[in-house]
């Protein structure tokens, strides 16, 4: 343990003061906290000092630069990892960016690339527009009144004549009509959900 602690420069009286906690009587709770701070001290100022903060790191990339990266690149499978990065950013931003790439290139090849990229975002966005939102009801209120009102005669009608119909479809098996449950005639025969 001396020659680890030696290795990374930790002071020896921390060795000492695990050997003793594991092998001897327990320090007490004041040379334990004495200890703590001076191992808390010891830590901050030999490793987490070193660390570089995330201030200093690398800016992140804008928009525009993720897509002039991306209409710029020459290999094509790089490109495409690059895509698949693209769609991380709003559609709206990514149409501005794109734009802004074609207003400042001369470069025929990196216009053209970004003008396939404008369509696929175009499509991409047309696509997003089509889905029904979660939010937004999926029918006119006209129409589900005509879908209750279609559900109610068929109610009307099926309790007409005695649910005859109904239970002959479940007796043969094929229950055509799909308003759910229905009673079973027959024998019942136990079939495995399994092999053990």
């Amino acid at each position: 343990m001396y020659s680890i602690a030696k290795n990374i420069g930790l002071p020896a009286t921390y060795v000492e003061l695990r050997h003793q906690a594991t092998h001897e009587e327990l320090p007490s709770l004041s040379k334990l906290r004495t200890a703590t701070q001076k191992a808390l001290r010891w830590i901050w100022d030999c490793y987490w000092v070193t660390i570089p903060t995330e201030a200093s790191s690398k800016p992140k990339e804008s928009c525009e630069d993720c897509v002039r990266r991306y209409v710029e690149e020459r290999d094509d499978e790089r490109q495409e990892e690059m895509e698949a990065h693209l769609w991380n950013w709003d559609l709206r931003e990514l149409m501005a960016a794109v734009e802004d790439v074609q207003e400042t290139t001369c470069d025929a090849l990196v216009l053209s690339r970004a003008t396939r990229l404008y369509h696929k975002i175009l499509e991409q966005d047309d696509e997003e527009e089509t889905k029904p939102s979660p939010n937004s009801p999926a029918k006119t209120l006209e129409d589900l009144r005509k879908e209750m009102a279609g559900m109610e005669s068929d109610l009307k009608s099926e309790g007409a004549d005695g649910g005859s119909k109904e239970r002959k479809s479940a007796s043969s098996g094929n229950n055509l009509s799909g308003k759910g449950w229905a009673l079973w005639e027959g024998p019942w025969v136990p079939k495995p959900i399994g092999v053990v």
